[in-house]
């Protein structure tokens, strides 16, 4: 995944990840 991830559980925000600005909410 590119933008979001929704597949870590350490997500601060639901899907954030240090790939990209991306949210998966």
């Amino acid at each position: 995944v590119n933008c979001y991830d929704a597949l870590t559980p350490q997500t601060p925000f639901g899907g954030y990840k240090q790939s990209g600005i991306g949210r998966e909410l």
